[in-house]
């Protein structure tokens, strides 16, 4: 069946957000490995990561300790190198993008202002850095947007919106 000249087509809003993390991934992994030497906090939290995969102990306690176990994870699955280091940050940064997707779904109730949100914070040089360095502005961004389209989507639910609250605090 052929739409009405005109018409627009419909695509399903889990299909745009996978697009847009697919390639905001694909953007901030490409030469993620370079430079090849630790540079920045780099040089605080792999370490620290090393640490947590030798099993002794967490060394500055005074930072989080998920996102170090997120760089120890990139290095065990990636190797003890830049790109190990650095992955497990663009990984994050593209979830970061598909929940600001969704919390502009949620927001305009559209999809094209929704995907401008999005795009507009894969180009943000401040997401785009953090995105290619090992640290923990990533998981922590992820996370906390997550748990606030949690809440959101709580809010627009009439009676079934608590297990959504519990994703949003917990």
């Amino acid at each position: 069946m052929n739409p009405k000249p005109g018409a627009r087509l419909k695509l399903d809003a889990r299909l745009v957000a996978l697009a847009l993390g697919l390639g905001s991934f694909a953007l901030f992994a490409f030469r993620i490995g370079t430079p090849a030497e630790l540079y920045f906090d780099e040089t605080h939290y792999v370490p620290a990561a090393r640490t947590l995969i030798a099993h002794s102990g967490p060394v500055n306690i005074e930072h989080p300790l998920f996102a170090k176990t997120m760089i120890a994870a990139g290095i065990e699955l990636f190797g003890d190198n830049s790109i190990g280091w650095r992955l497990p940050s663009a990984f994050f940064a593209a979830a970061s993008v598909m929940a600001l997707f969704w919390i502009g779904r949620m927001m305009f109730r559209a999809d094209r202002p929704a995907v401008l949100v999005a795009l507009l914070a894969v180009f943000n040089q401040t997401l785009f850095v953090q995105a290619r360095i090992a640290m923990l502005e990533m998981p922590m961004t992820a996370f906390i947007l997550l748990a606030a389209g949690c809440l959101l989507k709580a809010r627009q639910e009439d009676g079934g919106g608590r297990r959504w609250v519990f994703g949003g605090w917990r």
